[in-house]
């Protein structure tokens, strides 16, 4: 599966809103895609962070552990190959 463009996320986005505020979403995919893209925009600033303190020090076990963590996650976030990629 594809990732989406900025143009198509940002309909998206704008539509699940749109969706939320009227109370058009009885099955709350609109509230499911606001929540994670909510999530999403953390966890990217929470990365960023981790990566700005691993480049001061990287030495420890934990550093060296949480080094692996963010390489496992931007190879997921940047994966586009396969459905299967996203389910796992």
């Amino acid at each position: 599966m594809n990732q989406l463009e900025k143009p198509q996320a940002k309909m998206a986005i704008r539509e699940a809103t749109r969706m939320w505020q009227r109370n058009e979403d009885p099955y709350y995919i609109a509230k499911t895609l606001l929540k994670q893209s909510y999530r999403l925009r953390q966890l990217e600033t929470l990365l960023k962070k981790a990566e700005q303190l691993l480049q001061a020090n990287s030495s420890s076990q934990a550093g060296q552990e949480l080094r692996k963590a963010i390489d496992e996650l931007n190879q997921v976030t940047q994966s586009t190959d396969t459905e299967q990629s996203y389910l796992m």
